[in-house]
């Protein structure tokens, strides 16, 4: 038998934590994986989350779920400097696509490109998630 965990814990700026679990129609449709749901949610201590919920992956696009996915693994990765540049980038200059945001700095592009998902994960930065975003990605400022 496999351990039971959630797949994320969201924590907001208010301090309220959800823990998420994630998985496709097929799988919520079977017993093992309500019973597995129940068994979490039955576990789940005051000091881990505040309230608990299940995500169908197939109520997203493909690409929606991959943004989310890379927007996810660059938010673990910590990159101030690259983050504030950017940021002061999208406040102070002019562009229109993700590459005309990233040539306006004065950084690898690539680490330009990993600060920028992050901020979109963050809502500094818009693009558009239904499609897959990536240097020709139409992208704004938050407002």
């Amino acid at each position: 038998m496999y351990p039971h965990h959630f797949d994320l814990r969201l924590t907001f700026k208010d301090g309220y934590r959800r823990a998420v679990f994630v998985r496709n129609a097929t799988s919520l449709a079977k017993r093992e994986t309500q019973d597995e749901i129940d068994d979490i949610f039955a576990a789940v201590t005051e000091d881990f989350a505040d309230d608990c919920m299940v995500v169908c992956t197939d109520d997203y696009t493909r690409a929606y779920r991959d943004n989310l996915r890379r927007i996810w693994d660059y938010l673990q990765v910590s990159d101030d400097d690259a983050d504030d540049l950017v940021e002061d980038a999208a406040r102070n200059t002019s562009y229109w696509y993700l590459s005309d945001l990233i040539a306006n700095c004065d950084m690898e592009p690539w680490r330009c490109y990993q600060a920028a998902m992050r901020l979109i994960g963050q809502n500094v930065l818009w693009a558009d998630m239904h499609g897959v975003i990536d240097y020709p990605s139409r992208v704004a400022l938050n407002a």
